[in-house]
């Protein structure tokens, strides 16, 4: 089961983030109001552009780490995954959790570790993930009743309470649990999606926006598809999405007009074996890509760039020799 938010990691945020964080959100009502009247409508400087994604930044670290540790704390360490896919979306893979809930509780990897303090901090841990455990089954279906289920009438109570029915249950509530998180204790709302997959977890999402959550069970898994426009699906709102669209009629513009209409020998032959395998699948729904973590994993490149309306080349040469280096050292070295 993966849930997708409209967000590597140390277990908790370091003392630093924690305290740039409180600087910039915890101020007195009359300083963040003065902070923001300054700040309104003006640009930090001529060569950075409209925006500045410093406060961006600071609080998608906080939110993340905080999801991080509510998961850890409520589920245990190794009953989820964590990725973080951009500034301000994540997935997190509960399979772990949903499909095979342990009672052993979690260890966190620390069986060797002599210290009393991380003994009691792990105890601890232990007791919350069985204690959020024993009332999954109650509070579960609290939280479906809370979550908005995609296209419903297509989903019958057989399919509801069987095994993948079951899981999404328990994928809804950990949801809920990490936003009600996010929201009582930092005050940012969020969005989630709760599917059998990345690809459709991220299509939930949009139905969950801007403070809720939506989740598809396999049952209206067709019908959200035929809805869905392809230039709006993960990975293919690109070239690949354009060759695909150029293979239908100018009207057939769905996820769903790609499984009515394309079959796999078609699709094969006209991008590529693996692509075309993965675009027959997508659309219906499939989608094996795994979840990897990566709140660990540096960066494999930091890009810093300016966009600018079109001018003639002499502007150009004098904006580069002016702004250019003293706006990629602004903006790259502290990164």
């Amino acid at each position: 089961s993966s849930s997708s938010s409209s967000s590597s990691s140390s277990p908790s945020a370091s003392p630093s983030s924690q305290e740039a964080y409180d600087k910039e959100f915890n101020q007195p009502n009359n300083i963040r109001e003065e902070m923001y009247r300054l700040e309104k409508n003006k640009m930090r400087s001529r060569t950075e552009g409209k925006a500045c994604l410093d406060r961006y930044r600071l609080a998608s670290s906080r939110i993340f780490s905080l999801i991080d540790e509510t998961l850890a704390e409520n589920l245990g360490r190794k009953n989820f995954i964590l990725e973080r896919a951009s500034i301000d979306e994540l997935f997190i893979d509960v399979t772990a959790f949903c499909c095979s809930p342990s009672e052993d509780g979690d260890d966190d990897d620390n069986d060797d570790n002599d210290d009393d303090d991380t003994k009691e901090k792990v105890t601890t841990t232990t007791a919350a993930a069985m204690q959020f455990r024993s009332d999954c089954g109650t509070a579960a279906v609290q939280s479906l009743r809370k979550t908005a289920i995609c296209h419903g009438e297509y989903v019958d109570s057989a399919e509801r309470n069987d095994q993948i029915g079951q899981a999404l249950r328990l994928g809804c509530h950990v949801a809920l649990t990490a936003r009600r998180a996010v929201f009582e204790k930092l005050g940012f709302t969020l969005s989630a999606g709760i599917s059998t997959s990345k690809l459709v977890s991220k299509l939930a999402a949009t139905y969950g926006k801007p403070d809720g959550q939506a989740v598809v069970f396999p049952g209206a898994m067709a019908k959200l598809m035929e809805e869905t426009p392809i230039k709006k699906t993960r990975l293919l709102g690109g070239k690949l999405g354009k060759k695909v669209q150029s293979l239908l009629p100018d009207f057939e513009t769905t996820l769903g007009s790609i499984s009515r209409l394309l079959p796999l020998d078609v699709l094969e032959k006209a991008i590529g074996e693996e692509s075309g395998r993965w675009v027959f699948d997508a659309c219906r729904g499939i989608d094996f890509e795994e979840v990897r973590p990566t709140l660990k994993v540096l960066p494999k490149s930091i890009t810093a760039f300016k966009s600018f309306s079109k001018v003639s080349y002499p502007e150009l040469e004098k904006w580069t020799v002016r702004y250019f280096f003293g706006y990629m050292g602004r903006n790259f070295l502290p990164r």
